[in-house]
């Protein structure tokens, strides 16, 4: 189930698929790093967001041979998508080139937190790289959405669902906030 009540009938979980695995982590990465290099970016700093994107954003900046930060929750809320970002243990310098690297968007939220947490910090912000762009959104707060994957964004209602999926089950605060299903058939 999403935020927004409307179910998906799968879970894309990037940070579970590389974590322990760093091969994957290490290829993933990569291909990022020359995701940004191919668009013609040269950036001095990437940043992700703690904790799922800490990894991929320091592999990815690995490649890129420059310095890697992150952003942390703040302490204002203990809803985990209420909360906004801030640099508790970095700092970007004024007009510092920092590329955003996140696992994937779905809705842009937490994109959106991250990218005004940065421009109020003086970053100039090069771009936003994923892994998977299932969101369908081309830009957030004006900085331009680049991807390896692009999944078109599937959402349905809790009755369309059920009659589609009957041996289903929701899930309604299963890990991650996702649907779980079980027994598709």
């Amino acid at each position: 189930r999403l935020p927004s009540g409307m179910l998906r009938p799968f879970y894309v979980n990037i940070g579970g698929s590389v974590d322990g695995n760093p091969a994957l982590l290490n290829r993933v990465g990569q291909d990022l790093a020359r995701l940004v290099v191919a668009k013609g970016f040269e950036p001095e700093l990437t940043v992700g967001a703690a904790m799922g994107s800490i990894r991929l954003s320091s592999y990815a900046a690995n490649f890129l041979g420059v310095d890697s930060i992150y952003l942390e929750k703040s302490d204002q809320s203990k809803k985990a998508f209420e909360t906004g970002f801030e640099l508790k243990r970095h700092r970007v310098k004024k007009g510092q080139k920092v590329v955003i690297v996140e696992d994937l968007i779905a809705r842009g939220t937490t994109l959106t937190k991250l990218v005004k947490t940065l421009k109020a910090a003086g970053a100039d912000i090069l771009g936003i790289f994923l892994t998977i762009n299932r969101s369908g959104m081309k830009e957030v707060e004006g900085v331009k959405i680049y991807s390896l994957k692009e999944m078109q964004p599937f959402a349905i209602s809790q009755e369309v669902f059920e009659a589609r999926y009957p041996y289903a089950r929701i899930a309604e605060k299963p890990k991650d906030m996702w649907v779980e299903l079980t027994n598709m058939g």
